[in-house]
């Protein structure tokens, strides 16, 4: 309880809890993991309404999962679309023209020869 307490006031999210307790301390997860089972387990198996409790609740975990990864790849997904000469910076979005540094030479150039 304590190592979940340090690592939450320390900004960890629980699966850094879940990899301490599986590499720190694995006796006592073993020991733990079998007595949940032995719990939880005869009740899966006879109580229906439990059962479905338990199932709905990891299906809606693993959609929830899956929402959260969508969000972290939907800007990627429209830096891919994005045609190659726009770039968002910030708030603002940059269009830069196809021969904007051969452009930028030249304006160099100029400056430099008045």
């Amino acid at each position: 309880m304590s190592a979940y307490l340090v690592l939450k006031a320390n900004g960890h999210p629980d699966s850094d809890f879940v990899s301490y307790l599986t590499r720190k301390e694995t006796g006592s997860t073993v020991k733990l993991g079998l007595k949940l089972a032995a719990a939880v387990g005869p009740s899966l198996l006879t109580d229906g309404e439990f059962r479905s409790l338990v199932m709905n609740t990891r299906k809606e975990m693993k959609r929830e999962k899956q929402e959260k990864e969508q969000k972290q790849r939907e800007p990627q997904m429209e830096a891919a679309r994005a045609p190659k000469n726009r770039r968002k910076v910030g708030p603002v979005t940059v269009t830069m023209e196809k021969d904007a540094q051969k452009k930028g030479e030249e304006m160099i150039t100029q400056a430099e020869s008045s």
